[in-house]
Order: C-alpha cells, then sequence, then structure tokens
C-alpha cells in the first residue's frame, strides 16, 4: 500500500512539473535569424517569430508587444515603427539584443531590418 502511495505521489508530482514548464516562455523560443516580440515583459507567451521584414504585423501582437529579441545571424539591426509601412521609427534593436520590459511598449506596428539604426 505504501509502495503504491508513493508510486500515486511521483506520478502527480511530475505531471505538475510538467504543466509548470509549459507555461513558461524562454527568449530560446526565439529561432535562429528571427525577430521575436512577446506580448508579456520577460519573453511571456508565445512569440511572434519573422525572418525578414513586416510591414503590418499581425493583430494579436500588433501595438501589444511588451518585450523583443534580435536573434538575427547577420549582424544587422531591427528598427521596430510605429505605424504599418515602416513609418515612424520608435526603437532600434541591436543584433543580439533583447529588451525584457520595453520602456515603450504596445507600440509598435511594423518592423525593418537595416545596416544601421534609424531611429
Amino acid at each position: 500500500m505504501l509502495r503504491r502511495g508513493v508510486i500515486l505521489f511521483v506520478l502527480a508530482a511530475l505531471f505538475v512539473s510538467v504543466i509548470s514548464v509549459a507555461g513558461v516562455a524562454y527568449i530560446s523560443d526565439c529561432g535562429s535569424g528571427n525577430f521575436c516580440a512577446w506580448v508579456d515583459t520577460s519573453y511571456g507567451g508565445t512569440p511572434y517569430q519573422v525572418f525578414g521584414s513586416d510591414n503590418n504585423w499581425p493583430g494579436w501582437i500588433d501595438n501589444d508587444e511588451e518585450s523583443v529579441y534580435n536573434h538575427g545571424t547577420t549582424g544587422m539591426v531591427v528598427t521596430v515603427f510605429d505605424y504599418n509601412y515602416k513609418l515612424g521609427d520608435l526603437y532600434c534593436v541591436l543584433s543580439g539584443q533583447a529588451f525584457s520590459s520595453l520602456s515603450h511598449p504596445n507600440d509598435g506596428n511594423s518592423h525593418g531590418w537595416y545596416y544601421y539604426c534609424t531611429s
């Protein structure tokens, strides 16, 4: 009986561990070569990942980014813009740079890759 109780306890502990880990977001969720943005600080939630520029962010991240990461591999910077079609530059993210909590969150609508910061 004691052995069965121990086994059930271990199984319950493993189940809780799996659920806890599944809800955690990591900066490493951003694929190599991508620009990533999250709706929560500290890279929380599902990252918006894109390889290349985007003139019009999808509705779920549009004006809702809280943290970002430039995981590019070419050394280029990412400029995030206030409006669609890369208008109204907001901030620049250097290659390899990440911001876990933006000072101007929830403003981005588009972004582009450049050799230098445009903002």
